[in-house]
C-alpha cells in the first residue's frame, strides 16, 4: 500500500442505499426514522453515527 491508497471494510449484514430505495421507495432519512424512531431517539442518533 502507498501514502494515497485505502482499504474497504465490508459491513457484513447490512442494507445498502440500493437496497433500501428499490424495496422500499423511501429516502434514506425516511428508511432511517422508520426504522430507528424519531431524530430524538437513541437508536436513531446511534444509527446516524455508524
Amino acid at each position: 500500500m502507498s501514502s494515497d491508497s485505502g482499504m474497504i471494510e465490508p459491513v457484513l449484514n447490512a442494507v445498502s442505499l440500493h437496497q433500501v430505495r428499490k424495496q422500499s421507495q423511501l429516502s434514506l432519512l425516511d428508511y432511517f426514522l422508520q426504522e430507528h424512531g424519531s431524530y430524538t431517539t437513541e437508536a436513531f442518533l446511534t444509527a446516524q453515527r455508524n
